[in-house]
């Protein structure tokens, strides 16, 4: 917990309402501005990337959370997915012809960070291209330190760096324009005036360069202009890996026989990172989608696809919607809405098929996929769900299968899979403490790397993953939240040595909190924070099995 007056980013995040985005949208949008035009080298383009990135954020809010107390290395990865789909579009407005060599070096370091390979790759755009902390960029990809400073020496050697420029201020015209498209959303978004890019674009590449390449200016020649839309990157070298990963899921599953041989499968493109990634492929020229995480491998079936049409082939529970169409579109984008929220989503395509990740769990969600910015009525499809099952293994288990036949068990398989926002390998997770208050539950989870909160109220259901801090303390907080009408749930991560946990307000006595898993969970009164007589601060004390106190503390609470 953030204690003083101005609450951190992780805290102002969990609270998950528009005023507390809109506080770190202040905070962080010159950063993510700048940070956006250093991964594409357009200054149109960094608008489009920081306007998705914070709508990327609000929308999956519930299954994000910062890892430590600031919120740029994830909003800095988001601004680094967004800026994929905006490398591939053209600027609509071409750019002045006296800033166009020092646009084109810009745009050719974007190039070389994005020819590295893929771990490389990330921690050059956070650490070079954001100036990241080391320790920070370790913590918010849950690796060692040693590791990210290992990835980025060798990323120094293959990009021709020699300075860094000081970030330019964000116009104020601009902030306001991006503000207000994050307040009304992607469907009010302004049109920009040609002024208003070209002054923006003057202040980027006056001092918006991070980086100066060590190739001299007069060496530079002049970009092309693309007078049409790239496809979706295509990574050999992770396809491979990943197709090979789902050809054996299908041989362990029995169902290879199914599937053509693994030499006829041909990869188009790749989609996503570590967490959740997909090739889209063709296996005799039938349509196939690999899904991987880091436990499981999800093949689609090759014959799900109708002879013609439009229809999805995958749709996993990890929020990734993929399938075919026979028409040509340029740019495609789906749209939905069910029970577990909104999708409007741009998809990446090509050879007709399309995958597109939403963020929001599929079940029930009626979708249609269109071709985006057309004035055609009929240029919209209605998305149909897959006939057939796709083949899910999981070929790289987190540790023994976790129980979901007890009480608590099944009460976090639930929760898990219902929840609004997807999370990746939801089956990963060994059952941890569970609480209950009126009208509805929290129960935690944990796997090797993260922990994962989910409340269930009814029919709705909301997971939050956070990685794990390996603390030294015996017990760390790691989720806050009002729950029902008078109280609030706390849970967090225990070192394996605290065998109970009490705990209590300042002006209650200490009660035993549920301990299972290497988690804890209590639910306490509301009033310890809305009550001016109250301090605000929680008491724990955590103690072994022979019951010596092993830690005691006070935390403050939102």
């Amino acid at each position: 917990m953030t204690s003083g007056t101005t609450p951190g980013d992780a805290e102002v995040w969990s609270r998950g309402d528009r005023e507390a985005f809109g506080v770190l949208f202040d905070r962080h949008v010159e950063a993510v501005w700048n940070h956006a035009h250093r991964l594409t080298g357009s200054w149109e383009r960094a608008q489009d990337v920081t306007s998705a990135t914070f709508l990327a954020a609000w929308l999956t809010r519930a299954g994000t959370a910062p890892v430590g107390d600031s919120a740029l290395p994830l909003l800095y990865s988001m601004a680094g997915e967004e800026a994929g789909t905006a490398r591939r579009r053209p600027p609509s407005t071409p750019v002045d012809d006296d800033d166009d060599v020092l646009v084109h070096r810009v745009d050719e370091l974007a190039d070389a960070v994005r020819r590295l390979p893929r771990g490389r790759r990330e921690v050059a755009e956070l650490c070079l291209l954001g100036g990241l902390p080391v320790a920070d960029v370790a913590a918010h990809l849950g690796v060692a330190e040693a590791a990210v400073r290992a990835d980025l020496a060798l990323a120094v050697e293959d990009l021709p760096v020699v300075e860094v420029v000081t970030p330019r201020a964000l116009p104020a015209e601009l902030k306001a324009r991006l503000r207000a498209e994050f307040d009304h959303g992607p469907e009010h978004r302004p049109r920009r005036s040609a002024r208003l890019l070209v002054v923006a674009a003057a202040m980027v590449l006056l001092a918006g360069t991070v980086f100066v390449l060590r190739q001299p200016p007069e060496a530079v020649t002049r970009a092309p202009q693309q007078a049409a839309a790239v496809g979706p990157v295509l990574d050999e070298a992770v396809a491979a890996a990943a197709l090979d990963r789902c050809w054996t899921a299908v041989g362990q599953r029995g169902t290879a026989g199914r599937y053509p041989d693994r030499s006829r499968w041909r990869p188009v493109f790749t989609v996503g990172d570590a967490q959740v990634g997909v090739v889209a492929a063709r296996a005799d020229g039938k349509p196939l989608f690999c899904q991987t995480t880091p436990t499981t491998a999800t093949v689609s079936d090759p014959d799900a696809a109708p002879a013609t049409g439009t229809s999805a082939v995958l749709v996993s529970r990890e929020g990734v919607v993929a399938g075919v169409t026979d028409v040509d579109w340029r740019l495609v984008g789906l749209d939905g809405s069910g029970p577990n929220g909104v999708v409007a989503v741009r998809a990446e395509t090509s050879d007709h098929l399309f995958v597109a990740r939403t963020g929001v769990n599929p079940t029930g969600v009626a979708m249609t996929i269109s071709e985006t910015g057309s004035q055609d009525p009929t240029a919209v499809r209605v998305l149909t769900a897959p006939t057939t099952p796709a083949v899910v293994a999981s070929d790289r288990p987190d540790g023994p299968a976790p129980d979901r036949t007890s009480e608590a068990g099944r009460a976090l398989g639930d929760c898990l899979a219902r929840s609004a926002v997807p999370l990746p390998d939801p089956d990963s997770y060994q059952t941890g403490a569970a609480v209950t208050y009126p009208g509805g539950a929290v129960v935690l989870g944990r796997s090797s790397s993260s922990l994962v909160t989910c409340e269930s109220t009814g029919d709705t259901a909301t997971a939050v993953r956070v990685l794990l801090v390996h603390s030294s303390a015996p017990a760390v907080v790691r989720d806050a939240r009002f729950v029902g009408d008078g109280g609030i749930a706390i849970g967090g991560e225990l070192a394996p040595e605290v065998a109970t946990v009490e705990i209590g307000t300042d002006d209650e006595p200490l009660r035993p909190a549920a301990v299972a898993g290497g988690t804890f969970a209590a639910v306490l009164r509301a009033e310890v924070s809305a009550s001016p007589t109250s301090s605000g601060a929680v008491h724990a004390v955590a103690r072994d099995a022979t019951g010596a106190v092993l830690f005691e503390n006070f935390w403050q609470v939102p």
